[in-house]
């Protein structure tokens, strides 16, 4: 005879007239009960039925036909629909008293061989390889983490462990729950027409424990970046850390800080997982992170020349900056260009008497590197000065880098003695004055202080003197008035303590 199931509607199903009808209290007072019996639950209107020594419960509502599941009263069978397409899954039933094998009213049977030759055949694709997602521990309820099927429907059994349930076993990331102390190992399984692929997970259902590690968080992804930094919860229960669960070469500045940053290889892509726990268990997360490729190409290393000093022209020789781009740029110093910036050769224009540092650098998309040189321009020499003290003019010459008065000193300081040979006034302007040591330095006691020089000049030092004999190419004749250094030195002569002059265009 076959059983009648009868409709259910949530908590108020009705009575069937097949089958003892009984509340859960009632059942659960019966002093013995036979493996197999079948009762009709009027307490929570579903079918009840004994095995292995203890009660086993199925509920299900009566789906509308438009829904893939659904209770047909006619055959005592559930019914899924697939692909436009309804096949009949076995359920367990009783017949006048006697037992059949029951079947676990979550586990999907094989599919009818007449059934599998309706489903639509492309064998040319295989079923999506399954994941079932990583262990879990919980104490009543867990969330699975499966794939979703791109080609194949999914379904999830129970492989080990008793007394468990799937809220949808044909949803991937469906709630599964279990007996607490119980161990389970749960199978995802996607399958076609033509095969069928499977990966398991462990599940364990632990007693609740007090307190619970905090629920962990590992933070956002973060994509194409040069370094991580990381960004997880800080523990209120449990004492957390970092773990590397793939990529090569990263390592953590803290492990065991939630805010922490992680460096990596260039290219790499990291799975990170933060992890709390205490005596009570743990939780888990992870993140993403994927480091950016090398950019190429890089830079080369920027060479700006060597340093110049007292200089009246500058010419700039940089090395190339190969398959990058080059730039000058001014860092330090006033009023100063380049003839072409962007040219590795080149000249550069300044201040006379300025200080220069300029920067050579090489960029390319990836990068850029700089190198710096140092370019002091000699000071300026006028070709005449004006002694602003007694309007007289002066002719001026730059020899080794220096600029120079090429005529005696005609200056006579009022305060100071000062001599024209032969005490004749027209061989001051002729020939210079004549002074003592004591007047030419007005008191001050190095040379290399203005001395009696017009405001600024000074009283040339025997270190000075030596330079504009050693750096020049001239020989002593050319210095004299009417050489060919421009120097245009006239021999004066000198004067004696007793008042008498000598050595006129001698010395």
């Amino acid at each position: 005879m076959a059983l009648a199931i009868p409709e259910m509607k949530g908590q108020s199903g009705s009575s069937n007239p097949c089958i003892e009808n009984m509340s859960s209290e009632a059942r659960d007072l019966l002093p013995q009960v036979a493996e197999g019996k079948m009762i009709f639950n009027t307490t929570t209107g579903c079918l009840n039925y004994y095995q292995d020594k203890r009660w086993r419960i199925f509920c299900e509502e009566k789906k509308k036909a438009e829904e893939d599941v659904v209770f047909d009263r006619d055959s005592g069978t559930l019914k899924y629909r697939i692909n436009g397409q309804w096949y009949e899954f076995a359920m367990t039933k009783q017949i006048d008293g006697e037992e059949e094998e029951p079947a676990d009213s979550y586990v999907q049977e094989e599919l009818p061989p007449d059934s599998l030759a309706k489903l639509p055949e492309d064998c040319r694709k295989k079923p999506t390889r399954p994941y079932a997602g990583k262990d879990l521990v919980g104490f009543d309820v867990v969330t699975l983490e499966a794939n979703m099927p791109l080609h194949g429907q999914g379904r999830w059994s129970i492989s080990d462990g008793e007394g468990g349930q799937f809220v949808d076993a044909s949803v991937n990331n469906t709630q599964f729950k279990g007996i607490q102390g119980n161990t389970y190992i749960l199978k995802w399984s996607i399958f076609t027409s033509c095969d069928t692929l499977s990966d398991e997970v462990m599940v364990r259902i632990r007693p609740p424990c007090d307190p619970e590690p905090s629920q962990s968080f590992a933070g956002m992804d973060q994509i194409n970046v040069e370094e991580a930094y990381l960004s997880a919860n800080n523990p209120n229960y449990g004492q957390g850390n970092w773990l590397v669960v793939s990529g090569l070469g990263g390592k953590f500045d803290n492990a065991m800080a939630p805010r922490t940053r992680f460096t990596g290889t260039a290219g790499e892509t990291y799975v990170l997982r933060w992890m709390i726990r205490n005596e009570c268990g743990l939780t888990m997360d992870d993140v993403i992170i994927k480091i950016k490729p090398p950019c190429t190409p890089q830079p080369i290393q920027a060479d700006a020349g060597r340093d110049q000093y007292d200089v009246d022209e500058c010419a700039l020789f940089a090395n190339n900056p190969g398959k990058g781009s080059g730039k000058w740029s001014v860092v330090n110093g006033s009023k100063g260009r380049f003839e072409r910036s962007d040219s590795s050769q080149t000249r550069f224009f300044g201040l006379p008497g300025k200080t220069y540092v300029l920067r050579w650098t090489i960029s390319t998309h990836c990068a850029s590197t700089s190198d710096e040189v140092e370019v002091k321009f000699s000071a300026s020499c006028p070709s005449e000065i004006v002694d602003v003290r007694d309007g007289q003019r002066y002719h001026t010459v730059k020899l080794a880098k220096q600029c120079w008065m090429s005529e005696n000193l005609r200056y006579r300081p009022p305060d100071l003695d000062s001599y024209c040979y032969d005490d004749l006034s027209v061989y001051c302007t002729e020939l210079g004055a004549l002074y003592p040591w004591s007047t030419v330095m007005k008191g001050e006691k190095k040379e290399e202080d203005q001395g009696i020089c017009p405001e600024g000049w000074h009283v040339p030092s025997d270190a000075e003197w030596q330079h504009l004999i050693d750096s020049s190419t001239y020989d002593a004749k050319e210095f004299r008035e009417g050489g060919k250094s421009g120097f245009n030195v006239v021999l004066g002569g000198s004067r004696y303590t007793n008042g008498t002059f000598y050595n006129r265009g001698e010395y």
